[in-house]
């Protein structure tokens, strides 16, 4: 009897102090999750997603054509030219076509930088290489400009950390261009609320 009672005292000791384990891995899992960013905290907002499937009418995702990458993975997606991003401190980003119903296409890169300074910088950069910009005076609440390629536009909008770069081709006429960039770029900024 003295051995069972001795028995049963130990299996509550060893429980006890198994309970008082598993709560300390516990609570060293929490603190980790949270350092490493794996938990969302309140009030935080996570990275907006910039895909765009067919919000905009007309547009549709052209298949397989969705990519995410990081900075190095750039290189497998653009030819040549990825080292000035890599400079700008590029830290990942989104690659997707999209084609019209009348069979224009739009290219767009959503990319996150290390900071806003340096989205900016890149943002300046391009504006400075192009001649003539075209201005978007109305919106107000990012950096953007305009460049006209033969049959095109490319767009270069910066918002906060984030820089993208959107080529629209398959037009003979500037104005239906700008009725077409607006609404890429207004939906790409209303991503940001």
């Amino acid at each position: 009897m003295l051995n069972t009672q001795r028995r049963n005292i130990m299996k509550k000791q060893s429980f006890g102090s198994i309970g008082i384990y598993c709560i300390g891995i516990l609570a060293v899992n929490c603190c980790m999750l949270f350092a490493t960013g794996n938990i969302k905290k309140e009030g935080s907002k996570s990275k907006p997603s910039f895909r765009i499937t067919n919000q905009i009418p007309g547009w549709q995702e052209v298949k397989n054509t969705y990519t995410k990458f990081d900075a190095e993975g750039l290189y497998d997606i653009i030819d040549g030219g990825a080292d000035l991003y890599l400079e700008y401190g590029l830290v990942k980003g989104e690659y997707q076509r999209l084609e019209h119903t009348n069979k224009a296409q739009c290219d767009i890169f959503s990319e996150e930088y290390s900071s806003a300074q340096k989205a900016k910088e890149l943002f300046l950069f391009k504006k400075e290489s192009i001649a003539p910009p075209i201005a978007f005076p109305h919106i107000k609440d990012a950096f953007v400009v305009g460049e006209e390629i033969i049959g095109g536009m490319v767009l270069y909008l910066c918002k906060g950390r984030y820089y993208f770069e959107v080529t629209l081709s398959g037009y003979n006429s500037i104005s239906s261009l700008k009725k077409v960039s607006d609404d890429f770029l207004n939906l790409l900024i209303s991503k940001f609320d």
